[in-house]
């Protein structure tokens, strides 16, 4: 699937890594402010990705 596009695995991995980090980056800004309904949008959407890294690792493992 990636050979025919024009995307490769790394480009792919350095944009999550940078929307992760900017995601970071507005949750923090916006916790300045204290609790308010972006902040808890933004910590939501922040720990989803560590989640889903963590069961697409398990469920690969549990298939070995």
């Amino acid at each position: 699937m990636l050979a025919r596009g024009k995307y490769d695995a790394s480009d792919l991995l350095a944009k999550l890594v940078f929307y992760v980090l900017v995601l970071i980056t507005l949750q923090i800004v916006f916790g300045v402010w204290g609790p308010n309904p972006v902040s808890e949008l933004l910590t939501g959407i922040v720990a989803w990705p560590p989640r889903a890294a963590f069961a697409t690792v398990g469920g690969l493992s549990a298939r070995s």
